[in-house]
């Protein structure tokens, strides 16, 4: 599988069009979108759909022209992969992740003069962070279980396949999106420790790698809304796979 790089590798620049370095560095995040897109990157690349809803609000249009801009900044990558369905991926440049770096600092005052967290470390001032992010509700849809389902053995609570085993699959979905602390899992999704077991079982002896495996090989004769479900699933069941760090925004 090979990848076509289509970023630009560096800013654009506009000289003489800045007063400052300030209003420099706002000419490339200014406004609601950009900044949430780039902590979106912050953790692995992402397609178009992913990115969607990671950034709750977003229309696909905004979402599109954002991209470019970043693109043609040098923020952003856009890679194209050689396969069908089309697969396109977007992701930091070295300059995206040195300006993510930057914006840490500012997510920090915003946490102190406006969140009133003045020592910077409160775990409930993160959690609301990253919600405003990721958004609350990460639950997998009825679509998206009668896909995953019959692929999970029955390794749920009891060996059930069922409601339960669906909650805490939700749940471990639900943690890995949010960041938040395991003994802070809402109640929904049932007791805490047995969804951590559970993530633990199915990451250490391949299920939920597994089940990523072969909904791959069904994307690959997907089309329509189907293909869409399918990239969807296999995005958020990736970032278990890959065990990814909390997605927290101004975190210093």
């Amino acid at each position: 599988m090979t990848g076509t790089d289509t970023g630009t590798g560096g800013s654009r620049g506009r000289p003489g069009a800045y007063v400052c370095g300030i209003d420099a560095a706002m000419g490339v995040v200014g406004g609601k979108w950009k900044v949430l897109i780039l902590w979106a990157l912050n953790e692995h690349p992402c397609r178009f759909g992913e990115l969607r809803r990671l950034v709750p609000g977003i229309t696909e249009k905004v979402l599109a022209s954002h991209l470019r801009e970043l693109e043609q900044d040098g923020i952003v990558r856009r890679e194209q992969f050689d396969e069908l369905p089309l697969r396109v991926e977007y992701s930091l440049t070295p300059l995206g992740t040195s300006l993510n770096g930057a914006l840490r600092p500012l997510g920090a005052w915003g946490r102190a003069n406006l969140l009133g967290d003045a020592s910077g470390h409160s775990a409930d001032t993160d959690r609301l962070i990253t919600l405003s992010v990721v958004g609350e509700h990460t639950e997998l849809t009825d679509r998206e279980w009668a896909l995953l389902a019959p692929l999970w053995p029955g390794s749920g609570p009891g060996g059930d396949r069922g409601p339960a085993l669906r909650r805490v699959v939700d749940g471990v979905l639900y943690r890995m999106r949010t960041g938040v602390r395991w003994s802070d899992l809402p109640p929904r999704f049932g007791p805490w420790r047995t969804v951590a077991a559970c993530r633990r079982r199915w990451v250490a002896d391949g299920t939920w790698a597994e089940a990523v495996r072969v909904l791959r090989d069904r994307l690959r004769t997907a089309g329509g809304d189907d293909a869409e479900v399918l990239r969807g699933l296999i995005g958020r069941l990736g970032e278990v796979a890959r065990q990814p760090r909390p997605l927290v925004v101004g975190r210093g």
